[in-house]
């Protein structure tokens, strides 16, 4: 009884997704492949990264038409953040000018190789 009271909780959340979509116009059919796709993506997802948050997103985003671009966000071990330019440009690692990088050539690239809305209204920029 309450495996089925789970199993019926979950199709209920399908359900009313369903009907808030049907109360905007707009029919859809695939709720249930949905909501496997989002679940197989976080499996994939957190197995592959071993984070289950970034799984979460990745999963919040399996039924979404859009790109996510996660560049490499690290520390290099001795204090230095990969998000901004840095003041000493002598380091053994060379200028470091990550955020350059991002603006000047990561986005230009990803405009020119994947089909994106390249307006800022088409874009949005998270931290993990």
């Amino acid at each position: 009884m309450k495996r089925a009271s789970v199993l019926a909780a979950i199709l209920t959340l399908a359900a009313i997704g369903g009907m808030f979509s049907e109360r905007a116009g707009v029919i859809n059919i695939a709720l249930e492949g949905i909501m496997l796709a989002g679940a197989f993506t976080a499996a994939a997802v957190t197995v592959k990264v071993r984070n289950p948050w970034i799984g979460l997103m990745a999963a919040a985003t399996a039924g979404l038409p859009l790109v996510v671009v996660m560049p490499d966000a690290g520390f290099d071990g001795n204090g230095g953040g990969w998000f901004t330019n840095w003041v000493d440009t002598s380091t053994a690692l060379g200028p470091s000018r990550w955020e350059t990088f991002h603006i000047d050539d990561l986005i230009p690239w990803i405009d020119a190789n994947l089909r994106t809305v390249t307006s800022r209204g088409g874009r949005a920029v998270a931290g993990l």
